[in-house]
């Protein structure tokens, strides 16, 4: 993803660059268009083979059921829609702005306005040369018959009164006679060339505009001097005087905005359409550019989301020990954070129920160990009086008749309600003598009813054996009271008289 960041903004700096040189430069946009339209067409397909590119890895990654490609998705559409609806707006009013300002560029009054310069600048510097022609002939017209001697000083006295910055007087074959200047750094004057004078001859004068120099413009007029005597060489008077600055400079303007414009006119189908092209590619370029961040974003928000989707998947099989990496102190490191203090609690928990549950279980082993050795019957009842628990002391005492004594011991809990009672009854069918002792258990401990049995049928029995031998004891003590003082009478005579008895 960098690297496309990257090729998107090299794309980026390219279009701008194209785009700032063919509205800058008219004369190498005209040279270079076909180049400059293909490497336009050349980015944009750049940037619809990147964007095609992310939407089919986008697609396989949500056939795939990858972890936040819903996310990836839902972000695209939103950046797409926010880049994509305005950026289309843009390109329907930017295309009719720049459609509508192009050709209001070659409006006709615009055209007009420029060649009306144009000629108004023209008819100026033409009145002008008619003006300089004219006082060229005049010149030459006083100085027709004036002598070599006199000629020089003639041709500056005329010059000045005419108000021009040069004049000479050349011969046919081109060679100075005279020559009067106001610029004294020049030393040599420019004469004109044989063709010139030709042309003078011909037409009776010559009139021209010609570039100095430093670049300004300057007047010249050419005509020959004909004396009044059919005698000599014929001799041809130059004029030359700098055209106005400012006019000069207005003329340029005009000439080059002319110019700049008939250039334009000539580019304008291929402005439009490098112009629409360059839209176009920024309209994919924000296309792109929504793409990449919304891949971008969704990355960044995925990761951490699928680490923590990994340690949940680990937590719901049991393995609360799993804990996610905090890469971020934002809003989803303090999610992670509480994650893996959620975990660390539920380790914990779990640790302190292992060891509830051991406790319980041996508690439960030792009180089964203690049931099941009980003589006692045992029988537990829960909340609606179903019996739950009967040790293997209750299946002895009372053996098949334990469901009726089951249903008897219902009936009597439910007539005594939370009281403790007991109660001694014999059974039917074997013929036992048992003791019953019932209670509610607590609800803080689930509830329910317990009841105790006991056998006391044997216990009976000796009861009864020692009460009859209590009762013999006591009849042959009752019996043997009177013999005693009858015995110790006896033992009395017998010490009297028994000297006087015989033995027999």
């Amino acid at each position: 993803m960098k690297l496309l960041l990257i090729i998107g903004g090299a794309v980026a700096a390219v279009g701008l660059f194209l785009l700032a040189t063919a509205s800058g430069d008219t004369a190498f946009f005209a040279q270079q268009y076909p180049l400059l339209l293909a490497l336009n067409a050349a980015l944009a397909l750049l940037l619809a083979a990147l964007v095609t590119y992310q939407l089919l890895v986008m697609a396989r990654r949500y056939r795939a059921r990858v972890f936040g490609t819903r996310l990836t998705l839902r972000l695209f559409l939103r950046f797409a829609a926010l880049a994509l609806l305005p950026g289309l707006i843009v390109y329907a009013i930017s295309v009719q702005f720049i459609t509508r300002s192009i050709e209001s560029w070659f409006d006709v009054k615009v055209d007009a306005a420029l060649e009306g310069g144009m000629n108004l600048g023209q008819q100026a510097i033409d009145q002008m040369l008619v003006e300089l022609q004219a006082k060229a002939r005049a010149i030459a017209f006083e100085l027709a018959d004036t002598s070599d001697a006199q000629l020089v000083a003639q041709l500056e006295r005329l010059r000045v009164q005419a108000g021009v910055q040069e004049a000479l007087v050349v011969g046919l074959n081109g060679r100075l006679q005279a020559s009067a200047s106001g610029d004294m750094s020049k030393l040599v004057p420019q004469l004109p060339g044989a063709a010139l004078l030709r042309q003078a001859r011909l037409q009776r004068g010559h009139t021209a505009i010609d570039a100095t120099a430093g670049g300004a413009l300057a007047l010249r007029a050419i005509v020959p001097m004909e004396p009044l005597a059919f005698a000599g060489e014929p001799r041809f008077l130059q004029l030359r005087s700098p055209a106005p600055a400012n006019l000069a400079r207005n003329a340029e303007a005009v000439e080059a905005a002319y110019r700049d414009y008939r250039e334009l006119a000539l580019s304008r189908e291929g402005l439009k359409r490098i112009y629409v092209v360059t839209l176009s590619f920024a309209l994919l370029m924000a296309l792109f550019v929504a793409v990449a961040v919304a891949v971008t974003q969704s990355s960044l928000l995925a990761e951490p989301l699928a680490t923590l989707a990994q340690a949940m998947q680990a937590v719901a099989r049991g393995d609360f020990s799993r804990q996610a990496p905090v890469t971020s102190r934002d809003e989803l490191g303090v999610l992670t954070e509480s994650f893996n203090s959620m975990t660390r609690q539920l380790e914990e928990a779990r640790r302190v129920l292992d060891a509830n549950r051991t406790a319980l279980e041996a508690a439960k082993a030792r009180l089964e160990n203690i049931l099941a050795n009980l003589s006692a019957g045992v029988l537990v009842f829960d909340h609606q009086l179903e019996l739950s628990i009967s040790n293997h002391g209750a299946t002895t005492i009372l053996g098949t008749e334990l469901g009726v004594f089951a249903d008897l011991m219902r009936a009597h809990f439910r007539s005594q309600g939370d009281k403790s009672w007991q109660l001694e009854l014999q059974l039917k069918g074997t013929g036992k003598t048992v003791h019953a002792r019932g209670a509610r258990l607590p609800q803080s401990t689930g509830g329910g009813y317990v009841l105790v049995v006991d056998d006391i049928t044997q216990l009976i029995q000796a009861q009864r054996a020692t009460a009859w031998a209590e009762v013999a004891r006591r009849l042959a003590h009752e019996i043997k009271n009177p013999l005693t003082p009858i015995q110790l009478s006896a033992e009395r005579l017998e010490m009297k008289l028994g000297d006087r008895l015989s033995r027999e």
